[in-house]
C-alpha cells in the first residue's frame, strides 16, 4: 500500500533524490498553478477544488468570474505574479464559490476547460454519477451481514475481466486448509484443537 501512495509524490522523491532537498507540507497550494486551493462555497461544509495550471485556464476561469479584467491586472497576469499575490487571489476566487453551490460551480469552470471538483464525502461520492458510471461501488454478499455496497478497484482496463470480490473470511474459515494442507496436522490433531477452543 506505501508504494500506491508514494506514486503520487513523484516531485518529492526528484527533489530529495536529485537536489537532497526535502520537500515540505504545501497545504492546498502547489508551487507551479495558482489559483490552486480548496474553496468554501454555498452550502454546509460544501468546499471546491480548483487547480489551474496555465494562463490560458487563469484567463478562461476569470471570464466564469464575470471578471475578465483580472487576466489583465499586472498582479495577477502570470504565474509568478499570481503566486507572490496568492491571498488576493484566493479571496477573489473564495468571494465567488461562496455564492454557489459547488457542483454547479465545477459545471461552470469545467465547461471553460478549468479543472475544478467538489470535496465530496462518501454519501455524496456514492450517489455521484461519474462513480456510478464507472461502477466503482461493488454489492457483495457477507454470510453475517448480508448483503453491502463497497468500494471496487478504481482502474478499468479494457481487455482485463472485472475481477471476483470476495468477503472477509470469517473466523476460523480457513483453519482446516491452514493447520491441515500447510502445516501438515492430522484431522484429528485439528479436531482437539477446535474441542480444546484454542482454534475455531
Amino acid at each position: 500500500m506505501s508504494e500506491v501512495i508514494s506514486s503520487l509524490l513523484p516531485e518529492a522523491f526528484l527533489e530529495y533524490t536529485m537536489n537532497g532537498t526535502l520537500v515540505e507540507r504545501i497545504g492546498n497550494h502547489d508551487p507551479n498553478m495558482a489559483p490552486h486551493n480548496v474553496y468554501r462555497s454555498l452550502g454546509e461544509d460544501a468546499w471546491l477544488a480548483i487547480a489551474v495550471r496555465n494562463d490560458d485556464e487563469w484567463r478562461a476561469m476569470c471570464h466564469v468570474l464575470g471578471q475578465p479584467e483580472l487576466a489583465l491586472e499586472p498582479r495577477f497576469l502570470t504565474l509568478a505574479a499570481r503566486k507572490s499575490n496568492e491571498s488576493a487571489l484566493d479571496e477573489i476566487v473564495q468571494a465567488w464559490t461562496r455564492t454557489l453551490d459547488p457542483t454547479a460551480a465545477m459545471e461552470l469552470l469545467q465547461g471553460a476547460g478549468v479543472p475544478a471538483g467538489p470535496v465530496m464525502d462518501v454519501i455524496a461520492l456514492m450517489g455521484d454519477p461519474q462513480i456510478a458510471s464507472r461502477g466503482f461501488a461493488v454489492e457483495m454478499v457477507h454470510p453475517e451481514v448480508g448483503e453491502r455496497t463497497v468500494a471496487g478497484i478504481p482502474a478499468r482496463f479494457g481487455a482485463i475481466r472485472e475481477p471476483a470480490y470476495f468477503h472477509a473470511p470469517q473466523l476460523g474459515q480457513h483453519n482446516d486448509f491452514v493447520f491441515g494442507n500447510v502445516l501438515g496436522h492430522p484431522p484429528e490433531q485439528v479436531g482437539i484443537l477446535k474441542a480444546s477452543k484454542a482454534i475455531y
